[in-house]
């Protein structure tokens, strides 16, 4: 068993409990809360753990950034891992919130394929996810090579990018909207 589901183990009999105790299902926030007192038990330890939680709640949808140290964090657009500076790069570009869907899917698709491409430590699959108020649904499961070879145009020596293809955007993905995931 791989360490991420021994974590993952843990957060669901912890959540478990917590709602056996208070009589209703912790809020997301409340989950990566709870994950990141978890952690922060083990801040002695050798342990390197960054993750994301999302989900929907009755606040709507949350993303939360939980680390090893204890350190949770909020926000709309985040990226875990050793190629997250290259998956913020392609992101940065064009991140609006009201990005309509498909637009979120391509973004997230681009930005894992780079992340995944630049750091000899990811996958060798582009993953997507869509989380919903309902629960998430796997868009697409996608050779990493295949992903990147066919993303389209890059910058030119001037550092200004051609005209882009449809598909071929660099824009963030709202919460609610997609999340890109590649195990290693």
């Amino acid at each position: 068993m791989a360490l991420q589901d021994i974590w993952l183990r843990l957060l669901r009999c912890a959540l478990r409990l917590r709602e056996l105790r208070e009589g209703r299902r912790p809020s997301v926030a409340g989950a990566a809360k709870l994950l990141a007192s978890l952690l922060r038990g083990c801040r002695n330890e050798d342990l390197c753990v960054a993750t994301l939680l999302c989900g929907w709640d009755h606040r709507g949808p949350g993303l939360h950034y939980v680390y090893s140290d204890g350190t949770c964090l909020s926000g709309d657009v985040f990226s875990v891992g050793s190629g997250s500076p290259y998956a913020y790069g392609v992101m940065d570009g064009s991140y609006r919130y009201d990005l309509p869907r498909a637009e979120a899917f391509l973004l997230a698709r681009q930005a894992v394929a780079h992340a995944a491409h630049r750091d000899a430590y990811s996958g060798g699959n582009v993953d997507l996810y869509h989380v919903r108020p309902t629960g998430w649904v796997c868009i697409s499961r996608e050779d990493l090579s295949e992903v990147y070879r066919g993303l389209g145009p890059m910058p030119d020596e001037d550092g200004d990018a051609e005209e882009v293809q449809q598909g071929q955007t660099g824009l963030r993905a709202p919460p609610e909207a997609a999340i890109a995931h590649f195990w290693n």
